[in-house]
């Protein structure tokens, strides 16, 4: 499923290699073996608890986002449409009860929107005309 999303159901600026890197590392190795008939969303709770456990809340959001497109994407193509049967799995998941308590949930899809690994801080950067300068 995920070979064919990635071939036909998007299309990401870098060929989706950032896609393919992140769930190769944090997605296929739980869920490659797995029928997806099988795959509950406790199974996509776990890597995504596995991602925040190493201090990688934004990319615990964004692995989600992905997650939740790809079984949107499954759901209204066959064969994928009859093994999800019980609805798709990425959709039934908060991913703000997931991430650390501290993250900021406000500023995550905003561009710039970083999240500091000191003390768990939230940085935005903004773009300025001629500037870049730093909010916190």
């Amino acid at each position: 499923m995920f070979d064919a999303w990635l071939a036909d159901g998007v299309a990401r600026r870098d060929g989706n290699a950032e896609l393919r890197r992140s769930f190769e590392k944090d997605v296929l190795p739980v869920l490659a073996d797995k029928p997806v008939r099988s795959i509950k969303e406790h199974d996509l709770r776990k890597v995504l608890r596995t991602t925040v456990a190493r201090g990688v809340n934004r990319m615990s959001v964004r692995v989600h986002q992905d997650l939740v497109q790809l079984f949107a994407w499954a759901e209204k193509r066959q064969p994928w449409r009859v093994l999800l049967i019980e609805g798709y799995p990425a959709d039934q998941i908060e991913i703000r009860k997931i991430v650390s308590k501290e993250f900021d949930m406000v500023n995550v899809n905003r561009p710039g929107a970083v999240q500091s690994r000191r003390r768990g801080r939230c940085s935005v950067v903004v773009s300025c005309p001629s500037i870049i300068c730093a909010v916190r």
